[in-house]
């Protein structure tokens, strides 16, 4: 019986899966610190002063993480990918992403495409397999806009994505982040990959 063919024939643009759950919880940690800090300083008066100014060194951690996000977040938050062909396993992803600011020439970009099986409430989705390829952009003929290649092998033996998002279904994810160039860029996509039209996906 022929597998589900992939949801995203080519030509389709997905668009980049947002990222504010991890930045809300930085930001929520960091009020959660600083306001602990304040009430103790009231407190504890001068005396708690000086452990809470070190204390408060210690959550620009956090908070700079928390600004790196949004930063991320509003410079790329638009970005698309294009879906050149149909991602199936033992094909290829093929497809070009596209941002909506500049990289420079020799910017070097790291593709991270994971497949993944969802897994309960109380555990973290297991990692089925990993594929990393690195890439430099494509020349953009519009200014202020830059273009970078996908093109993932995908392991006959990878399984498919699962239809809806019960537990024990897979789904696959494109990561895209500069190693050089391209200052705080780190989008992600969730990608389909439907079952080969001859074959259906190995089980594991």
């Amino acid at each position: 019986m022929p597998g589900k063919k992939s949801d995203a024939p080519a030509g389709a643009q997905i668009a980049a899966v947002p990222t504010g759950s991890s930045e809300a919880v930085l930001w929520f940690f960091s009020a959660l610190w600083y306001g602990a800090l304040i009430f103790f300083v009231r407190v504890g008066g001068l005396n708690a002063l000086c452990m809470c100014s070190l204390m408060g060194l210690v959550g620009l951690l956090p908070l700079g993480m928390a600004l790196a996000s949004r930063r991320s977040r509003v410079r790329y938050g638009h970005s698309q990918l294009e879906m050149l062909a149909e991602a199936t396993p033992g094909g290829t992803l093929e497809g070009v992403v596209h941002i909506p600011h500049a990289l420079p020439a020799d910017a070097c970009l790291r593709l991270t495409l994971l497949c993944r099986r969802r897994s309960d409430a109380d555990s973290a989705d297991r990692v089925l397999w990993r594929g990393v390829e690195l890439v430099a952009p494509l020349p953009c003929p519009e200014p202020g806009t830059g273009r970078i290649p996908v093109r993932v092998e995908i392991p006959a033996t990878c399984l498919p994505s699962g239809p809806g998002t019960r537990a024990g279904s897979c789904y696959w994810t494109l990561q895209v982040m500069a190693e050089r160039g391209g200052r705080g860029l780190d989008v992600a996509f969730e990608v389909p990959v439907g079952a080969a039209a001859n074959a259906g996906a190995a089980e594991r």
